[in-house]
């Protein structure tokens, strides 16, 4: 199936983490990739048609926390996965400037 630069919206499994970017190099960039894990969904991607690599992993909740964050309201728009690392107690603040890491 060719979905080069046609996907605009996703659905990932309970036990899925999803990356979605322009090419391989680029999925590690920051504000250049649009991620989502445990069942997360986007129904209008905010860099919708402009992907052509997606990054599948598994995910356990039991091991390792994540949520992901919309840059909408309404849960759509730019989405990214905040992780908490094993044996973390929190993701202190590294994430402090989620709006503005959204909108880069």
């Amino acid at each position: 199936m060719d979905w080069d630069n046609i996907v605009n919206s996703f659905k990932c499994g309970t036990h899925v983490a999803i990356t979605f970017c322009d090419n391989a190099d680029t999925c590690e960039a920051e504000g250049l990739a649009e991620s989502a894990a445990g069942g997360g969904w986007n129904p209008r991607m905010g860099e919708s048609d402009m992907h052509s690599f997606v990054l599948l992993a598994p995910y356990d909740a039991r091991e390792k926390f994540a949520a992901t964050v919309y840059d909408n309201d309404d849960c759509s728009g730019l989405s990214h996965v905040i992780w908490i690392e094993p044996g973390q107690d929190s993701s202190l603040d590294e994430y402090s400037n989620v709006g503005e890491s959204l909108q880069s």
